[in-house]
């Protein structure tokens, strides 16, 4: 056991409340950074939204990369980065070109998913003709398997992607690159199987009366 006098007593009570007031003081002065962070955040969020509006692309994107940069430089926010991220996906999702929402995740997101995240955004929210929509994308894709060459699991994605976009030909695509540099998709048939079954459907797409045909 451990035996104090009345003065040791008094000297652990007096050293507790001024570790108290401490955690206080510093609850406090988190509190009053993280409301000074999230009104700098609503600032740029702001200011880029009202740049992107008047179709100044530059700005906005000057603005969504110094709201990326704020949150990288403050721990007070590390639990709503995939939220954040969720957020410039989408708004560059409904810019003219796939451009700057490559830059910015090359710059700050720079992971396979998040990329093919992005194409199926872009695919989503775009307003972007068909054409010029999946053009836009391939060129995410594109550097996507520029960036990651050898991630299987990325190329399969993709190719699935412009399956159920019935895009075939880009389909077929992919699944060259990934045959031709030896990768797998984690099925038993692989790149050279499911190769195989895109040139059945594209055979059958081609004939005349089916659904491609019809369109």
């Amino acid at each position: 056991m451990t035996y104090r006098t009345t003065y040791g007593w008094e000297v652990w009570d007096a050293r507790k409340r001024e570790i108290e007031e401490l955690r206080v003081q510093q609850a406090q002065e988190k509190a009053v950074e993280l409301q000074l962070l999230r009104t700098e955040d609503a600032h740029l969020l702001a200011l880029g939204s009202q740049a992107q509006a008047r179709e100044d692309y530059e700005t906005a994107t000057r603005y969504y990369c110094a709201r990326a940069e704020l949150h990288a430089q403050s721990p007070l926010t590390a639990g709503c980065a995939y939220l954040i991220l969720e957020d410039a996906v989408k708004r560059f999702s409904t810019f003219p070109t796939s451009a700057y929402g490559i830059a910015y995740l090359r710059q700050y997101h720079l992971h396979s998913h998040i990329f093919h995240r992005f194409a199926q955004a872009f695919g989503f929210w775009s307003r972007l003709p068909p054409a010029q929509k999946h053009f836009e994308i391939d060129r995410v894709h594109e550097e996507a398997v520029r960036l990651f060459p050898s991630e299987g699991r990325l190329l399969k994605n993709v190719c699935l992607f412009w399956r159920r976009e019935h895009r075939l030909d880009l389909a077929t695509k992919y699944c060259q690159i990934a045959a031709e540099r030896g990768l797998s998709d984690d099925t038993k048939s692989g790149f050279a199987g499911r190769l195989k079954r895109l040139a059945v459907e594209r055979t059958r797409s081609a004939q005349p009366g089916s659904p491609a045909q019809r369109q």
